[in-house]
């Protein structure tokens, strides 16, 4: 026997809600979408959509300090490079380049592993890109893992004759790792992060490191190595000694204006920002363009509140999204 759901307890009445038959459009589908979430509850679909198996586990190298020369042979559809925008940008090495390198930057590592990169020609940064692996190493050999949200400590320090001194700022960001395909070492994925700053960054030169923090201790980040970079050199230090590894890391640093409830990030508030923070927040899909769009009410949370708000704003002549 077939079963049915009576889906007009969860719709909110319509009268009233706009004067054009354009918005009431508008408005019945959001408000189908909303239901479809809400009262039919679907599977969650989970965030690492590929099944890692026990034949696809890897060795890579029996050094817990990096993942790399190894690769699988891959046709990239799109590009490496930063944005034009970017003060200072070095593209990730794909796999398809041999010498490819991931090195552990975590501190559920024993001796805390730490990677440094530097920078010059820079300015207000506010928005960091950066590109890296997740990898567990034990039993002299590094396997598959998948840590989403990752907790990452990212620190900016001046340079005093080629090595980071004083620390400039220090921020505890939350990034979710966003899948690109590219498969390393045939098995591991690369993950593209956004970590936008509480705060500008005013620093034209220096160095800046990036830590995977307090999550899974069996589950590591590895930042990537650069295609294209400064100087071909960054530093890592490993709880005991801090050396110089020949390679850059991938990283772009920015300063972008947002604005707030521009959720897609096509510098445009619409249904369209509606749609895509709903399918963030409860469907599993991208991650917003900046998460400093998204707390449209200013309650310090991200939720369907949020959603009202903008709605309101749209159709309703509510008050304009001021984020924090």
């Amino acid at each position: 026997m077939s079963k049915s759901r009576d889906l007009s307890g969860c719709a909110p009445q319509l009268e009233n809600l706009g004067d054009g038959r354009d918005n009431m459009k508008k408005l019945r589908s959001i408000l189908i979408i909303v239901c479809i979430i809400f009262c039919l509850r679907p599977t969650t679909v989970l965030a690492n959509q590929n099944d890692y198996t026990s034949d696809k586990i890897t060795e890579i190298s029996a050094d817990p300090n990096r993942i790399g020369e190894n690769s699988q042979t891959l046709n990239l559809s799109f590009t490496t490079d930063c944005p034009d925008h970017a003060l200072f940008g070095q593209p990730f090495q794909p796999p398809t380049d041999n010498n490819w390198m991931a090195s552990t930057s975590d501190n559920g590592t024993a001796g805390s592993i730490l990677v440094f990169d530097n920078f010059i020609n820079s300015g207000s940064i506010n928005r960091i890109c950066f590109w890296g692996i997740n990898g567990y190493f034990s039993d002299n050999r590094w396997y598959v893992c998948y840590e989403s949200p990752m907790e990452f400590q990212i620190r900016f320090f001046d340079d005093n004759n080629g090595f980071p001194e004083t620390q400039v700022a220090s921020f505890d960001i939350s990034c979710v790792g966003n899948q690109t395909g590219l498969i390393y070492g045939g098995a591991f994925e690369l993950y593209q992060y956004f970590a936008d700053l509480a705060e500008p960054v005013e620093i034209s030169e220096g160095w800046i490191s990036i830590q995977g923090m307090d999550g899974n201790p069996e589950c590591w980040f590895a930042w990537m190595s650069s295609l294209d970079g400064y100087d071909s050199s960054s530093l890592q230090w490993t709880g005991s000694s801090l050396n110089i590894v020949e390679v850059d890391r991938a990283l772009c640093l920015q300063h972008q204006e947002f604005l707030c409830g521009d959720i897609d990030g096509n510098n445009v508030i619409d249904l369209y920002d509606v749609i895509y923070f709903i399918f963030y927040k409860y469907k599993g899909g991208p991650a917003p363009a900046s998460m400093l769009t998204t707390d449209i009410n200013r309650d310090d949370y991200y939720n369907i509140l949020d959603i009202v708000f903008l709605l309101s704003f749209l159709y309703k002549d509510g008050p304009t999204p001021v984020c924090p």
